[in-house]
């Protein structure tokens, strides 16, 4: 069982909500991720799941509006 469904469930039993940054970067109904920013820059700085300073502004670019929702509850 992989970390994030962890915390969901762990999230769910404390009526905290889960902001699942995976379903931004992965596609579950094509079991497919972005690999590559905007600018052809790698998301994943390595297998540890670091992301980079270009994944990090690739990704605030789609989740900012989510995530600032979210925030705001």
């Amino acid at each position: 069982v992989s970390k994030n469904y962890k915390l969901k469930i762990i999230s769910k039993k404390l009526n905290v909500d889960y902001f699942d940054l995976n379903k931004y970067i992965c596609d579950d109904n094509l079991k497919r991720c972005k690999v590559l920013t905007d600018n052809n820059k790698h998301i994943m700085l390595n297998s540890t799941g670091h992301l980079g300073n270009d994944a990090i502004n690739y990704l605030y670019k789609i989740i900012s509006k989510d995530f600032i929702d979210l925030i705001n509850k």
